[in-house]
């Protein structure tokens, strides 16, 4: 009795079938994790931009802003002590980043770290959204 190697045409039909309704599962899942993804680290930056303006306030006994460029908060945004940049950040290209107030262009972080101007902002990227806010404290939350 001889044992033939190999597929079967039925075998190697259903093989892609069922990967085709895996794929089409898991890739909706995985377009969310994304979206998910982008907003934590677009949020996650901010949070670090104004903590880090604000300790620089403290440290250096002066006000620090951070910045919109561009008069945009989506194309980056900096942090500023007399005009000169200390550090810039790049957002994502995916995500969307709002203010409560349009018109806010500047967060000024005062010596003893408070703040001029508290200011709350939303990330978001394919339904995704987070907020970041700052307190008239300096609380960056």
């Amino acid at each position: 009795m001889s044992h033939n190697k190999g597929f079967t045409l039925v075998e190697l039909m259903i093989t892609p079938a069922i990967a085709g309704i895996l794929l089409g599962i898991g890739i909706p899942s995985f377009q969310d994790f994304m979206a998910e993804n982008r907003v934590r680290t677009h949020s996650t930056a901010l949070q670090h931009s104004l903590q880090y303006a604000r300790s620089e306030a403290i440290k250096r006994n002066a006000l620090i802003s951070v910045a919109r460029v561009d008069n945009d908060w989506n194309n980056d945004w900096a942090v500023l002590s007399g005009g000169q940049a200390l550090k810039q950040f790049a957002p994502d290209n995916n995500t969307q980043l709002a203010t409560n107030n349009a018109a806010t262009q500047f967060i000024f972080f005062l010596p003893d770290g408070s703040t001029l101007n508290g200011e709350t902002f939303t990330i978001t990227s394919d339904g995704e959204a987070r907020q970041v806010s700052v307190s008239l404290a300096g609380q960056v939350l």
